[in-house]
């Protein structure tokens, strides 16, 4: 049965996906081009199902279809992994997932679901439709962040963890838990951790957003440097606080 057979629903989550993969090569695709999607992560002891469980079956039918390639674990392995973790410690994290690389066909395809999306919607629902795109794309294609007082700061880069070790009492690790909950005057933060010196506490910050791109590999810094001359952690990240 071709694709455009399928019922209107179909073709609108059909769509929804290629745009996030679309989406997701253009801002954070892999060194050969490929997208990474998680699927489960263990965390704590505890496992977690992402959103992107319910998308399965669109994968598959896309890779059936020669829209994309994927590189996966089939449940049996992901059970086996999950059998034999359960007993990491709660500072560890693992994370199955699908690799996805568009295939030659991809962006004819995009351009066709779109065409088949705007013959069937009208206005309104279209713009609705983008708009949770838009959305789902800022809350779930964030990198996550892991802040941890015994590990530093991490995060899973495909198959590995990179890591910005930091020392649990020194004053870096301090700066970063002060901004934990909200922006902080930069005064403030200076007359907490260095006797109101506020060059110090600039230079300590960007000696921290400089380690944090450099070890982690990214483009955009750990604190913002506010115009108002407070600072508050980068929410184009997904940052998480664990023990």
């Amino acid at each position: 049965m071709k694709i455009f057979n399928a019922d209107r629903q179909n073709n609108i989550e059909i769509n929804n996906l290629l745009q996030r993969i679309k989406y997701k090569t253009e801002h954070e695709s892999l060194s050969d081009g490929s997208v990474y999607f998680p699927i489960i992560t263990i965390r704590n002891n505890k496992t977690f199902y992402n959103e992107n469980t319910k998308n399965l079956a669109l994968f598959e039918e896309l890779e059936r279809l020669k829209i994309i390639k994927i590189e996966k674990r089939d449940i049996d392995e992901m059970n086996k992994t999950l059998e034999k973790n359960k007993n990491f410690n709660s500072n560890e994290i693992i994370v199955e997932g699908y690799i996805v690389k568009k295939t030659i066909k991809f962006l004819q395809k995009c351009k066709e679901y779109e065409k088949k999306i705007d013959e069937i919607l009208d206005k309104a629902t279209k713009n609705e439709m983008r708009a949770k795109v838009k959305k789902s794309n800022n809350d779930t294609n964030k990198i996550n962040i892991i802040i941890s007082n015994n590990k530093g700061i991490y995060r899973k880069n495909k198959d590995s963890e990179l890591s910005y070790p930091m020392k649990t009492a020194s004053k870096r690790k301090k700066i970063i838990h002060n901004l934990k909950d909200n922006k902080k005057n930069g005064n403030l933060l200076a007359e907490i951790l260095y006797n109101k010196n506020l060059s110090q506490l600039s230079k300590e910050i960007k000696e921290i957003n400089e380690n944090f791109k450099n070890k982690l590999k990214l483009k955009e810094d750990l604190i913002i440097n506010l115009d108002t001359g407070g600072y508050k952690l980068n929410d184009k990240y997904n940052i998480k606080f664990v023990d």
